[in-house]
């Protein structure tokens, strides 16, 4: 380099340090020093506000604003029809959610699962894109529950925000419902929806999120069927005569959706004929009408009620078709035979009603719903209906489900509590003789007002997550705002 560049340069250093030294000349100590905590306080006041704001974002993320819905609802179907609910999770765009725990009950005696009853949706992405959670837990399915859960993984940019399909439910109905009252498919207390925690502090990690739950329910109704008929029974010769005394009988049958399958003919002596197909007297067997005979020797005297039953290919009975054959000892007349009436007594010894339980528990939140399941069993007469009381005025009768018309019952049904309270639950069982079981089963169930807190089952949360949310973050804001304070006087001052 040439001498002209060093003395370029050091005119330049020594221009540079008089402007320096010109300025301190005008600047103590002492203001330089205020100088430097002004600019520091200048660069804490944004920083401060950031982290508040952070925090605020924080405390409303943690709240519990999420909801869990089935819908449609209410559902109307037929025995034998498909019964689908879509799950909905709706964040209310204040939780972020990345964990799903699902637990559902459901009226196993009305409802059944079937292939594929659980399928998972495509999940939405924040880059408009979709996935497919992951399935940590199930699906795991035993009588009237079901259990799954779902997760986004570690993506942050998964995590739901607003309402969302996240799964199917797909059901077979089985069974007919009591009129007007639908059975219900309800979120357990089980249930849970937790946020991912760690960078950018949201929710709390292990905070159940859910606010409120919104089951499904469903009316079920019998398919009309058309039973068989009996056209007519006939007889070869007059239905009066002296032992021993032989009768043929031909019965007539039909059925206008569908076939006759058998014709039975009940003697009224305790004895009792059904002729196949192919026998002699039988025709028509799998067609529209049908026709079968019988023949039958009475070696006692008697009235006998004699009767014919038509079966169809559905498996349809119908009996409309009777006789009356009177049999008398040579050289007598017939004789009335007088039965007694039997009489029955509420209360039998025989008839107990062991068990009420409640799923998914005795406390809950108003509305609450709740599946009640009466137990019993009848030694004397088969059992013809369980009546439950919910305790808050309203009753239900259950004549068609869980067993009845058996001497052992387990029926299950469901009940929605309106309002909050303590209610005492019974369920009353009926033989077909009328007896009931003395006392009832008996259930306390205890529903709050929605501001109380309700208990909540603590389960694992899905893999281990950091701890949420910025600490310290008040007392950083008091700080930079008392800064700013004293910042603003010494500026003064200057």
């Amino acid at each position: 380099m040439s001498i002209f560049y060093y003395l370029f340069l050091d005119t330049k250093l020594h221009f540079l340090y008089d402007k320096v030294k010109l300025i301190m000349s005008f600047l103590s100590g002492k203001k330089l020093l205020l100088l430097g905590f002004i600019i520091v306080l200048l660069v804490a006041i944004p920083v401060t506000v950031y982290l508040v704001g952070l925090q605020q974002k924080s405390k409303i993320s943690a709240e519990a604003a999420t909801t869990l819905s089935l819908l449609p609802t209410p559902l109307s179907k037929n025995v034998g029809d498909t019964v689908s609910f879509d799950v909905y999770v709706d964040p209310s765009n204040v939780n972020e959610i990345a964990f799903v725990k699902l637990v559902l009950s459901y009226d196993s005696t009305k409802l059944a699962t079937t292939e594929g009853t659980f399928a998972v949706s495509q999940w939405p992405a924040a880059d408009g894109s979709s996935f497919t959670p992951s399935i940590p837990i199930g699906p795991e399915f035993s009588p009237g529950t079901i259990t799954v859960a779902m997760s986004v993984g570690g993506s942050p940019q998964n995590v739901l925000k607003t309402r969302t399909k996240v799964a199917t439910l797909t059901f077979k109905a089985i069974a007919q419902t009591e009129e007007n009252v639908p059975t219900q498919v309800i979120f357990g207390n089980q249930s849970q929806l937790l946020s991912l925690g760690g960078t950018g502090g949201t929710d709390e990690v292990g905070s159940n999120l859910i606010s409120n739950t919104s089951p499904g329910s469903v009316n079920i109704a019998s398919v009309a069927t058309a039973d068989p008929v009996c056209v007519d029974m006939k007889l070869d010769k007059s239905a009066s005569g002296k032992v021993p005394y032989t009768l043929k009988f031909t019965a007539t049958g039909k059925d206008s959706d569908g076939s006759v399958s058998g014709i039975k003919i009940d003697f009224g002596d305790g004895q009792d004929a059904s002729p196949a197909d192919g026998d002699s007297g039988v025709e028509g067997y799998g067609t529209p009408l049908a026709t079968a005979s019988a023949s039958h020797a009475y070696d006692t005297a008697g009235s006998y009620t004699a009767l014919a039953t038509i079966t169809d290919n559905q498996g349809n009975e119908a009996s409309g078709c009777s006789k009356t054959i009177t049999i008398t000892e040579a050289g007598t007349e017939a004789t009335a035979t007088l039965t007694p009436t039997p009489t029955t007594v509420s209360g039998a010894s025989g008839l107990s009603c062991s068990t009420l339980s409640l799923d998914p528990g005795a406390t809950g939140i108003a509305p609450f719903s709740v599946n009640l399941t009466a137990a019993g069993t009848s030694t004397d007469s088969a059992i013809a209906q369980v009546n439950f009381d919910f305790g808050d005025g309203e009753t239900q009768d259950v004549t068609d489900a869980g067993g009845i018309g058996t001497n052992s019952i387990s029926v299950l049904t469901s009940h929605t509590y309106a309002s909050s309270g303590t209610f005492n639950a019974k369920a009353t069982i009926t033989d077909e003789d009328g007896n009931t079981n003395i006392g009832g089963c008996t259930a306390t169930v205890s529903v709050s007002g929605e501001s109380e807190a309700t208990p909540t089952e603590t389960i694992a949360s899905p893999s281990p997550l950091p701890p949420t949310g910025p600490t310290g973050l008040i007392t950083v804001g008091a700080i930079g705002v008392l800064l700013a304070f004293i910042g603003a006087i010494l500026l003064l001052a200057l």
